[in-house]
C-alpha cells in the first residue's frame, strides 16, 4: 500500500483590519507574531516584495487587501 506524502498549505491571513486600526497599525500589530507568513510576499512597511513570480504576486496582494492596503 502506498503511502500519501503529507501537503503543507500556507494560508492567506483572514482580514485583520479592525475599523480602529490603521492598516500599517493592524501589520505592525500581526508582524511579530505572523512574520514567518507575511515576510516571503511583504515587507513590515506593507509594500509588495519585488523579484517575486506572478503566483507569489497574487498572494501578496491577497495579503494586503486582507490588510486593507
Amino acid at each position: 500500500m502506498a503511502k500519501l506524502n503529507d501537503t503543507f498549505v500556507t494560508k492567506t491571513p483572514e482580514p485583520v483590519a479592525a475599523a480602529d486600526k490603521a492598516p500599517e497599525q493592524a501589520l505592525k500589530d500581526d508582524w511579530p507574531t505572523k512574520h514567518n507568513q507575511l515576510a516571503p510576499y511583504i515587507t513590515a512597511k506593507g509594500k509588495m516584495r519585488s523579484g517575486l513570480k506572478p503566483s507569489d504576486q497574487a498572494k501578496a496582494k491577497d495579503i494586503l487587501r486582507s490588510y486593507g492596503f
